[in-house]
């Protein structure tokens, strides 16, 4: 009878292979927080498109003079302008606009703007 095995393979016994599992696991874990804190910190292309139509919006109003108070709806969004005198100023005020979409804030934006004897900014 021929023999069936000269060379011996050396394998990993199973402490070995347990002890890896667990140093994949937990770098897996930490990977897996990395990525959820990276995509939670950027804001999502919703908030970005809310954010620039409350930019143009505020920026419209300043440029136009249009100062009252006013509800504005944009596609699916409804904008509330505010003008408010800044604290111990006479020719700088507050712009806030909140926007809201089905009775939810979507954010809240303010701008500071000067308007001189003539109106201009």
């Amino acid at each position: 009878m021929a023999a069936l095995n000269k060379h011996q393979v050396r394998a990993s016994t199973l402490p070995e292979v347990i002890i890896a599992m667990v140093v994949i696991l937990i770098v897996f874990v930490i990977a897996i927080q990395i990525y959820n804190n990276v995509l939670h910190a950027s804001p999502s292309l919703h908030e970005q498109l809310v954010r620039g139509l409350a930019e143009n919006y505020m920026e419209k109003s300043i440029t136009e003079k249009s100062y009252e108070q006013e509800d504005v709806m944009i596609d699916s969004l409804e904008f509330r302008r505010e003008v408010l005198p800044f604290k111990g100023y006479q020719d700088v005020f507050i712009m806030k606009v909140n926007v809201f979409q089905s009775g939810k804030t979507m954010g809240s934006f303010q701008r500071v703007f000067g308007k001189k004897g003539n109106g201009d900014e």
